[in-house]
């Protein structure tokens, strides 16, 4: 697969011979920690489904980011259901080291819960991440066991992740949290929700016992009404300090900028940013509508490049790459 790029109108797109993944759908996309590489999921777009709609196996992709043309994308590794898991997320370890969950589903493959692999660039050898594995599921998805969110905080080396539990014990009802998952583990309510079997809770920000800052997207419900809010928590409680956006749509993956200047996010099939500092915000561009057919969603599909002046997002059956100008900043 060759690919050159193409300098127009505040895109750095992708011209490639996609040939390679005809009848297959892009997904997670990941922006290595030193720029030179984008990797991202890609699953068949044909019938190859379990009955509970989730694909049977999927393929990770890495294309390099270099200024020489042509650059050639590679497929790096073939995961199938039952052994594997199908990658819900991914996310860099270091620049040498991919990982992600895995999709498992509660009546087929596995009752034990998802669990994390690695896989690293050196050798291409997948290995478990850690031997836990985690009663969680996705809140669209009751009958998979996989996160909502994954976002891996870079700096406190801790994997957050998110989704619904059910409450198992007498009296205690279903909900649905934000885990932090490192030597100390521990788990947070998401204070807005009610509750709900089928809301979806995504998120980003820095787990630093100190000073914790968390960007959340979930539904705010009251007696008489509901919303999707975006908002910023300081607070090892999540409660909110400052509301970024709100919604009567839904507001899906918010991730930070590298320099923790913007925030962007997926507000139904349009990204947007926002400059946390001037609340000023912008839509960047639409994505397909129905990128998040697969059940369960197979991640965010969009990254931030390391410096936070490009925006990895798909487009189809393809990357586009963003240019954040200084008057998209």
């Amino acid at each position: 697969m060759i690919a050159t790029l193409i300098q127009s109108s505040g895109y750095c797109e992708l011209n490639v011979d996609w040939k390679n993944l005809h009848g297959r759908r892009l997904s997670s996309v990941a922006w290595s920690p030193d720029g030179t590489h984008v990797a991202f999921v890609a699953t068949p777009t044909n019938p190859d489904h379990e009955l509970d709609n989730s694909p049977k196996r999927a393929e990770i992709w890495l294309l390099p980011i270099e200024k020489k043309h042509p650059i050639k994308a590679t497929r790096i590794a073939r995961v199938k259901r039952e052994l594997e898991g199908i990658p819900t997320s991914l996310f860099w370890l270091s620049n040498q080291d991919l990982a992600w969950s895995n999709a498992a589903a509660t009546g087929f493959y596995s009752t034990q819960g998802f669990r994390w692999y690695s896989l690293s660039l050196k050798d291409f050898r997948l290995s478990p991440l850690t031997e836990c594995s985690f009663d969680l599921r996705q809140s669209r998805s009751m009958d998979t066991y996989a996160p909502d969110d994954v976002y891996y905080d870079q700096k406190q080396h801790n994997i957050m992740f998110s989704g619904h539990v059910y409450g198992g014990e007498r009296g205690k009802a279903s909900h649905n949290l934000i885990l932090l998952y490192d030597l100390r583990s521990r788990s947070l309510d998401v204070i807005p929700l009610q509750n709900d079997m089928d809301e979806t809770v995504t998120m980003c920000g820095s787990a630093s016992y100190d000073k914790p800052s968390f960007f959340i997207a979930a539904v705010k419900k009251t007696a008489t009404s509901s919303e999707v809010i975006l908002w910023h928590s300081t607070e090892w409680s999540l409660k909110p300090h400052c509301i970024i956006t709100r919604s009567d749509a839904s507001i899906l993956f918010p991730r930070l900028s590298p320099d923790l200047k913007r925030i962007a996010w997926l507000e139904t099939a349009t990204l947007f940013t926002c400059d946390i500092k001037t609340g000023s915000r912008r839509s960047i561009m639409s994505i397909p509508e129905n990128w998040d057919v697969e059940d369960p969603a197979l991640g965010c599909p969009y990254s931030w490049s390391p410096k936070g002046d490009e925006i990895a997002c798909i487009d189809g059956p393809k990357l586009r790459f963003i240019q954040i100008s200084a008057d998209t900043r």
